[in-house]
């Protein structure tokens, strides 16, 4: 009979090493923030009538709002919240996701996270640069800020300008990704609300990234 298999310190340290080997990077701490933000609606857009209520309060920034219609977009337009200074991000590029912390009080099923601009490549008719973005779903209405990580594989600079719905994410079409380059740095980080017509309202704690070598 074997003797059952005991691991000796060394295998048990080593395994211990890998697991905490996984850093996580601070990107935003609303209880003490490094950037400017702001809150921005569809009223730039001629037509637009979506409106934003932004603040910073308590430990929390809190992104309320409502969208509305949008005739130049033929459906619902958008409201979000962005930096608006040039203080350096972070390097994430070598980390698997971003994790917000954040809760929200009404039901709104269209938010995203956005960061950077380039053209997409794989679309000559857009009119602007493009940010990358991914999608939060599942956003927890718990009443107190939850964390929700999103997988940068998740995130593309190929999507809808009129609705914001992503056309193809960067794990089906590796063109989208987000490069070293925008990972190393961000330029500007924005949460949007866009093309679902309703009330937006959420508390975000603070922003970081995740998984990070």
């Amino acid at each position: 009979m074997k003797p059952p298999f005991r691991p000796s310190l060394a295998t048990f340290l080593l395994g211990l090493s890998s697991v905490a080997c996984a850093k996580e990077i601070l990107v935003e701490d609303f209880s003490n923030p490094l950037h400017s933000w702001q809150g921005d609606d569809d009223s730039a857009i001629p037509g637009g009538t979506s409106e934003v209520h932004f603040a910073i309060m308590n430990n929390l920034a809190f992104f309320n709002g409502k969208v509305t219609q949008h005739p130049f977009l033929n459906g619902p337009g958008f409201v979000k919240m962005r930096t608006t200074d040039t203080i350096p991000f972070p390097d994430i590029s070598a980390c698997e996701g971003l994790t917000i912390k954040i809760n929200a009080f009404v039901a709104f099923d269209k938010y995203y996270v956005a960061f950077g601009d380039e053209m997409p490549s794989n679309d000559s008719s857009s009119p602007i640069p493009m940010e990358w973005r991914g999608r939060m779903e599942n956003v927890p209405m718990t009443g107190q800020p939850e964390e929700l990580t999103l997988p940068l594989n998740d995130f593309s600079n190929y999507w809808d300008y009129g609705n914001g719905d992503i056309i193809a994410t960067c794990q089906e079409d590796h063109s989208v990704c987000p490069p070293p380059s925008a990972l190393m740095n961000l330029k500007f980080f924005e949460i949007w609300a866009q093309g679902s017509e309703g009330c937006v309202s959420v508390a975000i704690q603070s922003i970081k990234a995740v998984g990070c070598a």
